[in-house]
Order: structure tokens, then C-alpha cells, then sequence
């Protein structure tokens, strides 16, 4: 199978039906061995157990064959039954070395060998023999020959050769051994010798045997020392790695070899101490080959025993990532790598582990909470709806809510940070021209006095203390409140003080008010006449024209001379006339011209257009009054009678009369 090489193995294998049609599978191989002509047959699956099958070799017309088995049931174990074909002379069958103690601590009592077969095989024919280097340190003579005639396998299937200081196990057969220690050197099993102890097999010293005094090799295994020159031996041109020709480097000097599996799996160099424990060397059984033992066999990369801190119970190293738990070096999980329920450092995952896992959805794992990351590892961020402290975060409600900014803030009015969701219309920081102190905009009128706005207060609207602009109600301040008692105030422009419209005291201006108002023309204003100030509002003056009785004024024409009717003190004046007669006053507006009669005669006097019955019931009309009185003595000059005996004219009646139609005539100014 490998050109150039005498060595190898060739495997055919059918996996399918046998034959057409049929409900039954069946997989077999045939393994061929180019160096030694052997042909073995293995069965891994047969549903009939052999009831319709021949096993057996046949050559290419069937002229030539050997059977085993033909349709019996039992014939052929699916995953047991492996049948050897064999030429050579009666070779027994599948009879191979299976451990070898080379050498030992201290003298070497315990030297043996093992050879594994079908229980009850005989052995004669069969020689074990040792090839390693003659006198000179030349390769390729025979140092040791077993002759093994007359030897059965025994019914364990072991076969144990051992020189009487043998203390490890029963042994089959007692040699005397005295293998060579720390050298290269080829042990082999082999049929039909004819060769003796110093046999030279290798004469041109190349490697290759050129004297083989055998008739077959049924199993070889060459014992290499990395620091020896020497060569080893085996089947065909040289020794290869193989089930019948086996190279184990030794890093030092050889001493225990064991096949696992037994008889036909690779060697293993075991411990040179065969008492240590745990111990290499098991003669007479199977060979201790299981992970576990303490033994490191090849596959293994350790094996101390079961599970350690170094090793897995796999007797692979110990590493987290292989996919194996190893508790003993604090593994609690280990899935080859990081998965969802175990982290790359296997450990359970747990947010706040300090692990990352991403398998697990962590985005950060800081072992708690950090300005980088959540409790619950994600990514800190405000709006995440996860409150992170560490980042500053007093809250976060994955947005602007009732109780939480959106810069995760606790909401409070004042913070800086208008927050709709709580009913915040603006948040400055504080009261601003535009944004109130309990965070709504802000507005004269609504009921919040927002003094950096230039509101004074703010009582939803007009009060008596506070205007509808906001400013505090106050008579002068140009604002008009009428819920203050004001019916103007200034000139209605947002000017405030007296105008001619309105007092200070923001009452409409209107003489007998009580409240002077200079700029309406007004001197003084009492409410009404007094004995100060005239009811036009003008300072009470003799002479100014306007009579005032409470200033016991009888007349005012305006001037203050006297013998005009009108004194200067303001006090009626009896006209020069004649006595007993009439006296005549031709019109106020231009002095009095009065007749008085004397004695009991009767006179009259005209003033003005009024008509003034006497006692008599004389009436007077038109331009001129006149006054007839009857009885009495006249006074000259008086212009009225002075009779007690109730006849003549009242005088207060008559001055009630021009009080109410004459005064329109003697006063001039008028208020606007």
C-alpha cells in the first residue's frame, strides 16, 4: 500500500447490504499486512449473528480457500468476532509480546517479558530473541535467545517469562533473562530459528538485516535511546511504527514496556521502579492502561490517579477551555469556551462576576456597578431604565417621566431642566423673565409674582392691591383700578399724578369733591361752600363776585366799594332815594337805583326781570322790581322797611329768590 515500502497495511471495508434485497445490513473489513502475509477479518455489524453468512479467505477462482465460519448462528459477534489469516509454517495465531521490564532500581530481580494469545496455543516453534550491538558496539547481533518450545499460553490469555529472583507476579515459564540496559536494542517474537546468542544479522551495518535466521516475525518492537547510535531491527528494510514493529524513544536509560491495548495497541515506557506506587507493571494481567491508573500511556498527557489540579479525569492536562470540569482546579463549569452559562474562565456566569460574557448578553461586567457599567452589565447610559449611581444617575426611568428628568435627575422645579412629563412649562434654574419660580411660563395674571419679570404681585388679576399689569395697586401709578376704589388714575395714558379729569387721590375730578385739584382750575374744594372757598371751588373772597352766605357775605357785585348797593364788607346797602316814596332799581349788572318811599306811602323797586308781589298782591315784571310797602316808618337809604308789623317784604325771601335765579347773573367764572 506504500510505494518504496515492504511495511503497511491495506483495509478494504464494505458497509451496506449483503445482498439484494435484503432488510439486513452488514459492515466487515479486510486488513492485509504487507510485511508478514496476514489477512485479518473484523465484524462490526451482522443483524444475523452468522445465520446466513461464510467467513473465511478464498483466492481470485475459488480453487484455494479457508473457512471459518458458514451460516451458523453465533459465528460471527458483531463488534467481537476478528478472525487472522495466516501463511508461514504453522505460526500460531495472533500471538504477540505484550510487556517487557528491561531494567529496574538496584539489581535487575524482575526482568521479564509477556506474551498475550488464545488461551491453549502452544508456543513451540517460537523463539523470543534481542537484537542490539556485538563486542565492538556494532550493530545488528543477536544478544539473547528464549526458546520457547514446549510453552502454552495459559488460560488467562498471559504469558509471563521471569528468572527465579522474580518477585512482581506468578510466573509461566523461568529464564534467564539479563536484557541490556540503556541502549538501543530489538526485541522480537519470530518462528522457524535457526540463529544463536551473537548472531550477527546486519554484516554491511546499514540497517537493514541481510541475515534474517528466521523463518517469520510475528511481532517486533525496537527500544530506541535518543543518545545511542546504535540501530534497531525489525521486519522488512527497517524497523517502522506499526502493530508488529514498534519504535518507544527513551529519554534515558529503557526499562519498562506496555502495549495498550493489550497485544496489539502501542507501546508505553513505564516507571523504572516497579514498586513505586502507582505501579507500571502488571504481569500476568491485562496491562494497566486505563485513564486513571496513575500511569501515563500514550494518548494520555497525564494521569495522576483521577482528576487533579493539573490533570483532567480524562488524563488530559488540566485548562480551562477544554471543555472538560475539572473541580479540583476550581472549575465549576468549562463548555470549551465561553458560552451562555459559562464564562471563558470557568466560572458560573453571573453578572458582577467581573467577567464579561457576551454569550450571556453581558455588554461589561466590572464586578458590580461602575460609571461604565450597570449592575445588570449592560453599558451605562442615561435612558437605559437602569438607576447607575456610580454614573451619577439618580434615577432613570428610560426617559423623561413624572419623577425623572431626562438627564436622570430627580425632578425638581428649579434644577435647571424643564421636565413635561411633570408638568414643568420651563425650567430656568430659578425665577427668569420668561419661566416662574414653580416652573410655568410666566404671565402676568397668573397668580405667581415673578419679580425678575417686573411683577410686584400677582393676584390672578385686578385686586384691591394689585393691578391688572401686575404692579401693586397704588393711587398715582397710572394704572386705573376700579376694584381699589379708583375711578381714574392719571391721564389715562400711564401718566400718573392730578390731571384736569382726575384727582391724586384717583377720584374723578369734580369741584365740590373735597379734594383740590390745581390743575382743573380748582383753589380750594370743601365739599360745598365754606366760609375759605366759594362752591365754584375759588378761594372765598369779598369781591370775587360770588356771594357766600357761610362766609355771611349778603352780596358780592364783584368789587369792594361801597355805596353801590353792595358794600365792601359785602353787605347790601340801602340806596339814596326819598323817603315815603318809591324807590326804583333799574338793574344790578350796572349799579342800584332805588326810590324809597316814606311814612305809610307805599314804593317799588324793580331789579332784574323777577316779579315780587307785595302785601297787597301788587305784582312787579320785567326789568325793574318794585317793592311797595304800606305802614311803617321808611329808613332812608336802606332800601327796604324795617317794619315789625308783618306787612312788608321779608328780605330773606327775597334774597333766597336771588340766591336761587339772580346768582347765575353775578357770578363770572365757570368750571370747565
Amino acid at each position: 500500500g506504500y510505494p518504496g515500502q515492504a511495511a503497511g497495511i491495506s483495509v478494504f471495508q464494505w458497509t451496506g447490504q449483503h445482498f439484494g434485497g435484503a432488510a439486513n445490513g452488514v459492515n466487515v473489513e479486510a486488513i492485509l499486512f504487507h510485511d508478514d502475509d496476514r489477512i485479518v477479518t473484523m465484524v462490526q455489524t451482522d443483524a444475523e449473528n452468522g445465520v446466513g453468512s461464510t467467513l473465511g479467505i478464498q483466492n481470485a477462482d475459488a480453487s484455494v480457500a479457508l473457512q471459518y465460519s458458514c451460516n451458523t448462528n453465533g459465528g460471527t459477534v458483531p463488534g467481537v468476532t476478528a478472525v487472522e489469516y495466516s501463511l508461514g509454517g504453522g505460526m500460531p495465531p495472533l500471538v504477540s509480546i505484550n510487556e517487557i521490564r528491561i531494567d529496574q532500581t538496584g539489581a535487575d530481580n524482575d526482568e521479564y517479558f509477556e506474551l498475550i494469545g488464545p488461551p491453549g496455543t502452544s508456543l513451540s516453534g517460537l523463539h523470543y530473541i534481542v537484537v542490539g550491538d556485538g563486542a565492538a558496539g556494532v550493530s545488528g547481533f543477536i544478544e539473547a535467545v528464549i526458546n520457547l518450545n514446549g510453552q502454552v499460553i495459559p488460560p488467562s490469555g498471559y504469558f509471563v517469562a521471569a528468572e527465579n529472583t522474580f518477585s512482581l507476579a506468578p510466573r509461566d515459564f523461568t529464564v534467564f533473562l539479563n536484557f541490556e540496559n540503556g541502549d538501543t536494542n530489538t526485541h522480537m517474537l519470530v518462528s522457524g530459528f535457526t540463529g544463536g546468542v551473537g548472531t550477527q544479522i546486519d554484516a554491511d551495518g546499514d540497517g537493514t538485516p541481510d541475515n534474517t535466521p528466521w523463518t517469520d516475525v510475528l511481532d517486533a518492537v525496537a527500544v530506541i535511546d535518543p543518545d545511542d547510535l546504535d540501530l534497531s531491527y525489525g521486519p522488512g528494510e527497517v524497523c517502522t511504527a506499526g502493530p508488529y514493529c514498534n519504535d518507544v524513544p527513551i529519554m534515558a536509560n529503557p526499562d519498562h514496556l506496555f502495549r495498550c491495548g493489550d497485544g496489539a495497541g502501542g507501546w508505553n515506557q513505564g516507571l523504572l521502579n516497579p514498586f513505586a506506587v502507582p505501579t507500571s507493571d502488571s504481569p500476568g494481567g491485562p496491562n494497566l492502561c486505563s485513564c486513571g491508573d496513575g500511569i501515563v500511556i500514550a494518548g494520555e498527557t497525564c494521569d495522576d490517579g483521577g482528576e487533579s489540579a493539573v490533570c483532567n479525569a480524562d488524563c488530559t492536562a488540566a485548562a480551562c477551555g477544554d471543555g472538560l470540569v475539572n473541580m479540583t482546579a476550581g472549575e465549576a463549569c468549562d463548555d470549551g469556551g465561553e458560552t451562555a452559562m459559562c464564562d471563558a474562565d470557568c466560572t458560573p456566569v453571573v453578572c458582577g462576576d467581573g467577567v464579561v460574557n457576551m454569550a450571556a448578553g453581558e455588554m461589561c461586567d466590572d464586578a458590580g456597578e461602575s460609571a461604565a457599567c450597570n449592575i445588570d452589565c449592560t453599558v451605562a447610559a442615561c435612558g437605559d431604565g437602569v438607576v447607575n449611581m456610580a454614573a451619577g444617575e439618580e434615577c432613570d426611568d428610560a426617559g423623561e417621566s413624572a419623577s425623572c428628568d431626562a438627564d436622570c435627575t430627580a425632578a425638581v422645579c428649579g434644577d435647571g431642566v424643564s421636565n413635561m412629563a411633570a408638568g414643568e412649562e420651563c425650567d430656568d434654574g430659578g425665577e427668569s423673565a420668561s419661566c416662574d419660580d414653580d416652573c410655568t411660563a410666566a404671565a402676568c395674571g397668573d397668580m405667581v409674582v415673578n419679580t425678575t419679570a417686573g411683577e410686584t404681585c400677582d393676584d390672578g388679576g385686578r385686586s384691591d392691591t394689585c393691578n391688572v399689569d401686575c404692579t401693586a395697586a397704588s393711587c398715582g401709578d397710572g394704572v386705573v383700578n376700579m376694584t381699589a376704589g379708583e375711578e381714574c388714575d392719571g391721564d389715562g395714558m400711564g401718566a400718573p399724578g392730578e390731571t384736569e379729569t382726575c384727582d391724586d387721590d384717583c377720584t374723578t375730578a369734580m369741584c365740590g369733591d373735597m379734594v383740590t385739584n390745581a390743575t382743573a382750575g380748582e383753589e380750594c374744594d370743601d365739599g360745598g361752600e365754606s366760609k375759605n372757598c366759594d362752591d365754584d371751588c375759588s378761594i372765598a373772597e369779598c369781591g370775587d363776585g360770588v356771594v357766600n352766605m357761610t362766609a355771611n357775605e349778603e352780596c358780592d357785585d364783584g368789587n369792594t366799594e361801597d355805596g353801590d348797593g353792595c358794600s365792601a364788607g359785602c353787605v347790601m346797602e340801602d340806596e339814596p332815594g326819598t323817603t315815603g316814596g318809591e324807590s326804583t332799581d333799574t338793574g344790578m349788572d350796572t349799579g342800584v337805583d332805588e326810590t324809597a318811599g316814606t311814612g305809610g306811602g307805599s314804593g317799588a323797586t324793580t331789579m332784574g326781570p323777577v316779579t315780587v308781589s307785595d302785601s297787597a298782591g301788587n305784582d312787579s315784571t320785567g326789568g325793574d322790581e318794585t317793592d311797595t310797602e304800606t305802614g311803617g316808618a321808611a329808613v332812608p337809604g336802606d332800601g327796604c322797611n324795617c317794619s315789625t308789623a308783618g306787612n312788608g317784604t321779608n328780605r330773606d325771601a327775597v334774597w333766597s329768590v336771588l340766591a336761587l335765579f339772580g346768582l347765575g347773573a353775578l357770578r363770572r367764572r365757570r368750571r370747565a
